[in-house]
């Protein structure tokens, strides 16, 4: 099995025998085939941790943002940061990501910019997508960022991968 044959969790999701997946980080192998719920079960006994799927721990990236000069600015895990320079290529405009820390059960670090009026944002918890639009899983007002717990159906821990992409001002 490649890296490539691993999924993510999804709620809802049907994943088959031996099929592997990642959650939080932490890939499982499939026992039996089955239908995910809507929350994530660690001690569920149709998956189990798979030992096999190894790797070293490298350098990655916590976040990129055009500044405003235009400067692709990339700062990685063990904290350099980068200047790639100007961006270019026409008139489009491209949203900003960045990396959230969950500092509290909930609560997440603020946003560098503040967002721009009448954009919607998305927010990629462990690699699910989560949108400011319809159930509100979360809010954003100026430069915080609010979860809901309850609309999400849990709750942001600090172990958690958070990354937003949004529209600055």
């Amino acid at each position: 099995m490649s890296v490539n044959d691993i999924k993510p969790w999804l709620p809802r999701s049907t994943y088959y025998k031996d099929e592997a997946f990642i959650f939080k980080n932490v890939v499982y192998k499939v026992l039996q085939t089955f239908i995910t719920g809507q929350l994530f079960d660690e001690n569920d006994a149709r998956y189990t941790v798979d030992t096999t799927q190894t790797g070293s721990e490298g350098r990655g990236i916590d976040s990129i943002v055009i500044d405003g000069n235009g400067d692709m600015i990339v700062t990685y895990s063990d904290g350099e940061v980068v200047n790639i320079g100007t961006v270019s290529g026409g008139s489009a405009i491209t949203p900003t990501m960045e990396v959230l820390a969950v500092t509290a059960t909930n609560t997440l670090a603020q946003l560098t910019y503040s967002v721009k009026a009448d954009t919607h944002a998305k927010l990629f918890v462990n690699h699910l997508v989560y949108l400011d639009l319809g159930t509100a899983y979360f809010t954003i007002s100026d430069k915080t960022v609010t979860w809901d717990a309850v609309a999400a159906g849990f709750n942001l821990e600090t172990t958690d991968t958070v990354v937003i992409e949004y529209w600055k001002t």
